[in-house]
């Protein structure tokens, strides 16, 4: 059963991607999008917070970095 919080309390999923793949491992957006087989533009938009995660690039994610998709989507919609 899936708590629901105040969107308040949502995380979007981008500045984690910055702050715990991208930047630790010294990689540029170019290189992850590359990586993770999206445009640098719509990575870029997500790491921004700019652009919400669609379900394709949850599917990369998942692939690469072994993170459930589902994951992703409960962070961003504020459900644990």
């Amino acid at each position: 059963m899936a708590v629901e919080l105040h969107e308040s309390f949502a995380i979007h999923p981008g500045p984690w991607l910055r702050d715990q793949v991208i930047k630790p491992y010294g990689m540029t957006v170019t290189g992850a999008a590359d990586h993770l087989q999206v445009t640098r533009s719509a990575l870029s938009k997500v790491i921004k917070g700019n652009a919400r995660l669609t379900p394709l690039m949850a599917m990369h994610f998942e692939k690469v970095l072994k993170y459930r998709q589902r994951s992703c989507f409960e962070c961003s919609r504020g459900t644990i």
